[in-house]
């Protein structure tokens, strides 16, 4: 329930490596890929260092577990110069996604820094070609309470007011913290 409450809270359309590729599919492959973050271009000469599958197990304030799976693409900054083609990403991304299963199933975020220095991970925006380019906003995580989201999520459903919150964001019972 959390993450489809987070991506209705936020507006996201979180995207799988397979749904992204779709939508390149439509464009030129000789076309420049420009990612934006923040509003600003990440630098020509940029470079794809990794796509990579994590399977991942958690406990959240509320004590309760959950278990899931998400695949992320690294970018390095560039120091300007050529864009990457966007024949060269597919043909990358399509090769990881055959030698890494599952690769291409699951939510794909990107890691990135601008100038290299403090890494956050982003949303993949929907692609756009324009003047000979493909631009791909992207758009920061941010940190979020997931009993939280769950909690607003029911009573805005149900429209019935919840019982009492607790410290850890949801109807008030014992905590784990």
């Amino acid at each position: 329930m959390y993450i489809s409450t987070l991506i209705e809270m936020k507006g996201l359309s979180l995207m799988t490596l397979k749904e992204f590729l779709t939508k390149l599919g439509a464009m030129p492959s000789d076309a420049d890929l420009v990612f934006a973050a923040e509003g600003k271009e990440i630098a020509g000469g940029y470079h794809l260092t990794e796509f990579k599958l994590a399977r991942i197990a958690s406990i959240d304030c509320a004590a309760r577990t959950s278990a899931w799976t998400e695949a992320s693409m690294q970018l390095l900054d560039g120091s300007g110069g050529e864009y990457m083609k966007l024949g060269k990403f597919t043909e990358i991304a399509s090769k990881s996604a055959e030698f890494v299963p599952d690769l291409d199933q699951v939510t794909l975020g990107v890691e990135f820094s601008p100038e290299n220095a403090g890494m956050r991970i982003y949303d993949l925006g929907v692609p756009t070609f324009e003047n000979g380019r493909v631009n791909v906003p992207l758009t920061p995580r941010t940190a979020s309470c997931k009993p939280k989201a769950d909690f607003a999520a029911a009573v805005a459903t149900t429209g019935i007011p919840q019982p009492a919150q607790s410290s850890c964001c949801g109807p008030a019972r014992t905590s784990c913290c």
